[in-house]
């Protein structure tokens, strides 16, 4: 710090502000009927909105394609403390003999929040939401695919609940204990200050979406929306301090299914993470596969990360070339008095940046 000139100063100072972890009867309520969204090659998917009690949490989930088709996709978004907007992606993959379930998690997007207790965001209580909807919609058996801290969620719902895993799809995982969080976490802290001098990063740093170019290959890719949400800073840190000190290594030998492993090659997590996690999964079929020019989030190289998960999902079906991406499905029209879920003005966060991360409280 001695070293560094007055306006260095300044930028560390205010990244230091930001959070970058970018990382049971239950009841339903539908609150949409059937809607149609487009996909990419002339198709048309049903896409459903519903409300899942958990506990005292109600969540927000959105189903693309048919349920009754027995082959469900449950993904589980990065954070914690972001919505799952950025995972409708993936709706794509949707269709008649496939369905694919995003959700936002407790306190985040559309879903409602618990009392803001620390006990109230364990591994067990994001695992109990996880429990909610596979019993609501009254599904034998998940597809599990995790990103970054969703790969966390899911590596920790088939510990507890392997007979209800089919397989693991995990894209740019969280690392599988605390100590290497905190290493990932002194990266990109090097990065995003890095960034701010090339002019890249705005050095105001006003929300935590600013530092997204951090988790990319190329930092000046602009998506068509934004990857990374506003974060929930009361979310995360209560989060956070729930799964202080976490290790999942010795968990993971437990867990006996067929895992891809989709990593960036140059996403800031770091491929020693992948090779850690691949190594803990001593008991599993993994098959780790790096994209190249590619960082933490899959939308830099859609039709790579597309087509490995394709084939993964359908190992004796012809998966040949789609055509290209260009745009995520959306619905084309929302039934009266439903507010779009993504607007500011319906998310549950906060605009304040997120300390905890960088005062050693965690």
């Amino acid at each position: 710090m001695s070293a560094c000139h007055k306006g260095d100063k300044t930028m560390i100072k205010t990244f230091r502000r930001i959070g970058i972890f970018g990382f049971i009867l239950l009841t339903i309520q539908a609150f949409s009927a059937s809607r149609m969204v487009p996909t990419n090659h002339g198709e048309t998917i049903p896409v459903q909105e519903h409300r899942v009690v958990s506990g005292d949490v109600d969540l927000y989930v959105r189903v693309a394609g048919k349920l009754a088709s027995g082959r469900v996709v449950l993904a589980l978004n990065g954070g914690p403390g972001v919505s799952s907007r950025y995972m409708t992606d993936l709706e794509v993959l949707a269709g008649d003999d496939l369905a694919l379930v995003t959700f936002d998690q407790r306190g985040v997007g559309r879903s409602t929040a618990p009392a803001l207790e620390v006990s109230n965001f364990s591994f067990e209580k994001y695992i109990e939401d996880i429990e909610a909807i596979r019993q609501t919609f009254g599904i034998k058996s998940v597809h599990l695919l995790g990103h970054s801290w969703g790969g966390m969620l899911a590596l920790k719902y088939a510990v507890y609940h392997p007979d209800k895993v089919d397989s693991l799809i995990l894209i740019g995982n969280g690392p599988i204990k605390d100590s290497e969080l905190k290493a990932f976490l002194i990266k990109i802290r090097a990065r995003v200050i890095e960034l701010i001098k090339q002019g890249i990063i705005d050095g105001k740093l006003e929300r935590h979406s600013d530092i997204y170019p951090a988790y990319l290959s190329d930092p000046r890719y602009k998506p068509q929306f934004e990857l990374i949400p506003d974060l929930n800073e009361p979310i995360q840190n209560l989060t956070f301090q729930a799964i202080a000190g976490y290790d999942l290594t010795n968990d993971l030998p437990r867990i006996h299914k067929r895992i891809l492993i989709l990593w960036g090659e140059d996403d800031p997590v770091g491929l020693d993470v992948a090779e850690t996690t691949k190594t803990a999964l001593s008991g599993a079929q993994v098959e780790l596969v790096v994209i190249k020019e590619c960082g933490h989030f899959c939308q830099e190289k859609p039709e790579e990360f597309l087509a490995h998960i394709r084939t993964f999902l359908n190992p004796d079906r012809n998966n040949g070339p789609r055509p290209p991406i260009r745009g995520r499905p959306t619905l084309e029209r929302r039934p009266p008095n439903v507010p779009d879920p993504y607007n500011s003005d319906h998310l549950h966060r906060s605009r304040r940046p997120c300390q905890s991360l960088w005062n050693g409280k965690n």
